[in-house]
């Protein structure tokens, strides 16, 4: 039962260690999606006080809409991988508990049993000592 709870702890530490892998990935299509933004604002207004590169920020502008549709598009696929990855990770943690659970009633009734055990020759030892006394041997 120990070796299914290890594995289970590692398989659900592997895909932890995806799913964190895949966050960072996310967050850097954001970062990047936030800079493209400012870019072109900085851009417009650089744009905006020379006449004379103006007419070339349309094209710039476009590029910039392009590319952020391909981020965007990039990180949707992405946080799709994730959503799948919780999943797993979901049903990793509930194989876990439950081998878990059955782990720590085994434990539970070896205790009980060793108790029992236990209990029982207490019982014998002090039968027999009363047994003794009773016959006078003592």
């Amino acid at each position: 039962m120990q070796t299914l709870i290890r594995m289970h702890k590692a398989k659900m530490e592997e895909e932890q260690k995806k799913l964190s892998a895949l966050e960072a990935v996310a967050n850097g299509f954001t970062n990047e999606i936030a800079e493209l933004h400012n870019s072109a604002e900085r851009e417009s207004s650089a744009a905006a006080a020379n006449l004379e590169t103006g007419h070339m920020l349309g094209d710039y502008i476009q590029a910039t809409i392009e590319r952020r549709k391909t981020l965007e598009h990039s990180r949707s696929e992405v946080e799709s991988a994730i959503a799948a990855i919780r999943g797993t990770i979901a049903e990793a943690f509930r194989e876990l508990k439950r081998f878990e659970i059955i782990e720590e009633r085994r434990l539970s009734q070896e205790r009980q049993h060793t108790q029992r055990r236990q209990s029982n020759a207490e019982n014998e030892l002090g039968l027999s000592i009363h047994r003794r006394k009773s016959a006078g041997l003592v």
